[in-house]
């Protein structure tokens, strides 16, 4: 039909498209560098979640360390999918901490969708699903419960990621490739 199957995924081409449409070139070559910012909050309020004794110095240096790391800064800087992968990598941890804490099937429901959104941008991303277990079976609650969060984290991952693996199945015979 004219059209030429991709390995890439769609997600970031797709982010900066309406980044395009929204305000040209210029607003697309910000992309990468606010996702790298926004990883950077979201890996502050993590630390901040996660060490209730210090928040703020755990946080801000969480957050220093990664914007000052040489990897981050290059990667921040080119129009690519990496910072974007890293926020929503970052986002899905927290969304998991956050519904491991407050015991809250809505927050692993959401960890879920940002692990498919996740996916949608950099397929690599895929086996940090594989955080949810810890996540969701240390917990201390009953089985059912770690059960549940791990259930709903898995259908929202997989309803998120299905048009996806359609498209693979439908461009290239199988969803594993």
């Amino acid at each position: 039909a004219g059209f030429a199957a991709t390995v890439w995924p769609v997600g970031w081409p797709l982010a900066l498209a309406a980044l395009i449409r929204l305000g040209g070139e210029e607003l697309a070559l910000w992309g990468a560098p606010l996702c790298a910012l926004l990883a950077a909050w979201l890996t502050y309020r993590l630390a901040w979640e996660m060490a209730p004794e210090a928040p703020s110095e755990a946080g801000a240096l969480a957050a220093a360390i990664l914007l000052t790391s040489r990897e981050g800064a290059l990667r921040a800087l080119v129009p690519m999918a990496d910072a974007a992968a890293q926020a929503l990598s970052v986002a899905t941890v927290l969304c998991l901490w956050r519904g491991r804490r407050r015991d809250s099937l809505a927050w692993s429901a959401l960890a879920g969708l940002l692990l498919a959104w996740g996916y949608w941008v950099r397929h690599p991303l895929l086996p940090l699903g594989l955080a949810a277990i810890p996540a969701c079976w240390g917990a201390g609650r009953p089985w059912r419960r770690r059960l549940a969060h791990l259930g709903i984290f898995g259908a929202a991952a997989l309803a998120g990621a299905l048009p996806d693996l359609a498209y693979h199945h439908q461009a290239f015979g199988s969803i594993w490739t």
